[in-house]
């Protein structure tokens, strides 16, 4: 069986909002069966999006094992700041829900906990004939380490994990490797980007190119992530937003403004330097979240500083 010890360090500092609200940062780093502390192995950081995390049984008890026996490496996850939606915390007015759709005064009383308020509400929606409920409404959901910062932390967070684990063990710095999915693809590319000669390979399989505003600005330009149901061949959705410290209020000290957005973009040419990194890119040509055309920009700006970059498009 495969060994897995966890490690906890330092947090980066926000360096954006100049809030520091970690204690720790925690990662795991799952070893290949027979490992010998002496032998120079290689490393790679296996990256999950929303709705996974580094300490889920799918990461801890199949994919980092795999990796690691299957390409005798070091296997590392990250708790990475804000990698998980609360989902036991949500807010909403329902006083203000009941008098906006008319309902009776005991519409609610027998609601108890997150899944029995959806259900209400997708029951709601049904009732009335009404595919979305109300972005006015405000349904918000809490998230681990209390805001998101969409992909910058949570690279400097991989960073601090690999600089943590050069000192406690010996890699081959030439087999340094990167896989993320979703979100964690994003994340994985910012990795690329921050320290461009850093890593061998970086595998992205449909991340982001660009800041979603709608997942770090509250009910950005009436946008929204949503819960969906279907009933009766008609699909219902309930639009939430997430807990967050960002505005787009200039005068505010948290103002998300256009550098921010720079810094997360992999579309901003200037920020890249030659390195040999060797990027491949998966990206689905049916994906409504994330247009491929803008994985195509991002694949012709990385060839032309000696990147080699790969896209793959599927079905």
């Amino acid at each position: 069986m495969n060994q897995t010890i966890a490690f906890e360090i330092i947090p980066p500092k926000d360096v954006e909002l100049e809030i520091e609200p970690r204690t720790a940062l925690k990662y795991l780093v799952t070893f290949p069966d027979g490992y010998r502390k002496t032998e120079a192995k290689g490393l790679i950081f296996a990256i999950p999006g929303y709705g996974d995390h580094a300490e889920s049984d799918y990461q801890c008890h199949k994919l980092r094992p795999y990796l690691a026996n299957k390409y005798d490496s070091l296997v590392v996850g990250v708790r990475y700041h804000n990698d998980m939606l609360d989902n036991k915390s949500f807010t909403i007015d329902l006083e203000e829900v009941r008098l906006f759709y008319d309902l009776e005064p005991a519409y609610f009383s027998k609601v108890f906990g997150v899944q029995s308020l959806i259900d209400t509400i997708f029951s709601l929606l049904v009732q009335k004939g009404i595919s979305g409920f109300d972005y006015r409404l405000g349904l918000m959901v809490g998230c681990h380490d209390s805001y998101p910062s969409f992909g910058f932390l949570p690279a400097l967070d991989h960073l601090s994990a690999l600089a943590d684990l050069t000192h406690r063990y010996l890699i081959n710095k030439n087999k340094v490797l990167i896989c993320g999915s979703s979100y964690g693809g994003f994340i994985g590319m910012l990795m690329g980007k921050f320290a461009p000669k850093t890593f061998s390979v970086i595998i992205d399989n449909s991340g982001f190119c660009v800041t979603k505003l709608d997942n770090i600005i509250r009910f950005c330009n009436n946008e929204s992530q949503h819960f969906f149901r279907e009933r009766n061949n008609r699909k219902y959705f309930i639009p939430y937003t997430i807990d967050t410290k960002w505005t787009l209020d200039e005068t505010s000290p948290f103002y998300f403004s256009e550098n921010h957005k720079r810094i997360r973009s992999l579309l901003e040419e200037s920020h890249r330097v030659p390195s040999d990194t060797i990027y491949c890119i998966f990206h689905s040509v049916m994906d409504k979240l994330i247009p491929v055309a803008h994985k195509d920009t991002c694949v012709d700006i990385l060839n032309k500083y000696e990147l080699l970059a790969k896209l793959i498009c599927v079905i």
